[in-house]
């Protein structure tokens, strides 16, 4: 093999260079003239992120609940492409490369991680369904006491509007004593 000076002689030895035969398989982040790109809201590269995001049951094609590298690559890296495309700047581009010199397919996530996952998942769904619970009663608690500030002010308008009719009760009748007083008047002159 050639002595390696820059990344991208790495790069393209890694694909040209390899040889043929058991044990040995490269999956790396990006292709050759490409950077491997962080983004600090993943806490972790780009690449790391999906990698780390496909070992679980969504990256199992075959549902034999483990995965194989192929597996592996075949859902991180459209997620990988996708993410830079939609997140980066347009001259920015990362296409996560797999040599596979093995002959026999390996697998890296046994079934004993399938049901920590589907455990954690479970309880992820757990504790949403509490916070969404929790949510909603807030929200209810939140509209009953709306319910009761109006049914307040309904009250106080009920009893101002009880006040108000016998206001007009009371002025109905100064009204008319006020018209025999002045029927008494008239009739006097």
């Amino acid at each position: 093999m050639k002595e390696i000076t820059a990344v991208d002689d790495f790069v393209k030895d890694i694909t040209t260079q390899v040889p043929k035969g058991k044990g040995i398989a490269i999956l790396a982040s990006s292709s050759e003239n490409q950077f491997s790109l962080e983004d600090p809201s993943l806490q972790h590269g780009v690449f790391t992120y999906f990698l780390c995001d496909s070992f679980g049951l969504k990256a199992d094609i075959d549902g034999n609940q483990a995965l194989s590298l192929q597996e592996i690559y075949a859902y991180s890296r459209p997620l990988v492409v996708q993410y830079v495309e939609q997140n980066f700047r347009a001259e920015y581009r990362q296409t996560s490369m797999f040599v596979n010199r093995i002959e026999e397919e390996v697998h890296l996530v046994f079934p004993e991680l399938f049901d920590l996952e589907q455990n954690w998942r479970t309880e992820e769904a757990e504790r949403l369904l509490l916070f969404l619970r929790q949510e909603e009663l807030e929200r209810l608690r939140e509209q009953e006491g709306k319910i009761e500030s109006l049914f307040a002010k309904q009250s106080f308008l009920e009893s101002g509007f009880a006040d108000a009719i016998d206001n007009i009760h009371e002025i109905e009748e100064v009204l008319v004593q006020t018209r025999r007083m002045l029927d008494v008047a008239q009739e006097e002159l």
